[in-house]
């Protein structure tokens, strides 16, 4: 029985895996493809702390 839970669960997991993976890639290939500039340093770092703000369910000003 736990088995079977294990592997329900661990099919779940890895379909969201694949598709945030799929997400990912998408969205690197659309930076590529387009030829956008790299970020500065600045503005890598402001993303970084309003994704993990996102993550976290940090409220912020922009609304995003």
């Amino acid at each position: 029985m736990l088995t079977v839970i294990l592997g329900i669960t661990t099919t779940i997991f890895a379909i969201g895996w694949f598709v945030q993976r799929v997400n990912f890639y998408t969205a690197l290939y659309y930076i590529a493809w387009y030829k956008l500039p790299a970020p500065e340093k600045d503005q890598w770092d402001y993303c970084q702390k309003q994704v993990i703000r996102k993550f976290l369910g940090i409220k912020d000003q922009t609304g995003l």
